[in-house]
């Protein structure tokens, strides 16, 4: 399933709880679920975005991790940012590991 990116910008900012729900939705295409991995977490609080965006450090498809890693940039702890360090040497993709990088370099 694919959602434009205005209706994840409108769901980021008016129904943050529908954008979560989406991050574990299977039939997202994987584009649609990066971007709004990315969106989510630039615009919902820590507390509540951390653990969905974590579980797609995980996910199958490198941009989906790679946009995880990247909502994750305000949300880092220290087991997080191991985690991704772990990602920035070890990941299949290169792509991922740019992206971990980059985001602990901040």
């Amino acid at each position: 399933m694919h959602i434009e990116q205005s209706e994840i910008d409108r769901l980021s900012k008016w129904n943050f709880k529908k954008l979560i729900t989406l991050l574990s939705d299977p039939t997202l295409d994987s584009d649609t679920l990066a971007y709004a991995a990315e969106v989510a977490g630039n615009n919902i609080a820590s507390n509540i975005i951390r653990s969905p965006l974590e579980k797609l450090l995980n996910h199958k498809d490198s941009i989906v991790r790679e946009g995880a890693i990247f909502g994750l940039s305000k949300h880092l702890t220290p087991q997080l940012k191991k985690r991704i360090q772990f990602m920035s040497l070890h990941d299949e993709n290169n792509d991922v590991r740019s992206a971990a990088l980059d985001i602990l370099e901040d």
